[in-house]
């Protein structure tokens, strides 16, 4: 069974970019080379009505999904915006965190917490909405693979096509 560090060590040292926050999904960021993906029109002719076009999207090998938690991010220490900024603030904030590489991610065991550090002094906090077992944030990795923090103090690390209900959670604290 591996760590959550042995898990995440892949990713630091990738830069960041592509950073969108979206008032119902949230805060995504990019990490690594970028992979563009194609989703080719359904062939069913129910489907085909509601998406009959190509689709693509460009996404880093990483992709690191922040959904359900507040989040403050820090730049040498001043606080530069929070998920209740301002867009414009947040814009700006996102902006000066492109491009910086991430160093190291702190994940508090009980909780799910967590601090990304970055080289040039950016440090993203996340942390949980409610107290229940929802999660915090998903990282994707390059083999298809997706790291889950839970608000409970638990993670998984599974196949990014897992249903929710099959992920198996292991406790923070595991070394």
């Amino acid at each position: 069974m591996r760590s959550l560090n042995s898990i995440l060590k892949s990713i630091y040292g990738k830069i960041s970019w592509g950073i969108r926050w979206d008032r119902q999904l949230n805060m995504d960021i990019s990490f690594g080379d970028p992979v563009m993906k194609i989703r080719e029109p359904y062939k069913s002719k129910r489907l085909r009505e509601r998406a009959d076009f190509r689709s693509v999207t460009i996404k880093g090998k990483w992709w690191l999904w922040i959904f359900c938690a507040h989040w403050n991010l820090r730049i040498n220490d001043k606080c530069m915006a929070t998920g209740a900024s301002s867009f414009k603030r947040k814009q700006i904030a996102m902006n000066r965190l492109s491009g910086q590489k991430i160093v190291s991610i702190k994940v508090h065991p009980n909780n799910g917490s967590t601090e990304f550090e970055f080289d040039l002094g950016a440090t993203l906090r996340v942390r949980r909405f409610e107290n229940d077992d929802s999660v915090i944030w998903t990282l994707h990795f390059p083999n298809g693979m997706a790291l889950c923090i839970m608000s409970n103090g638990t993670f998984t690390y599974q196949n990014g096509s897992t249903p929710v209900e099959k992920m198996i959670p292991r406790s923070l604290t595991i070394a």
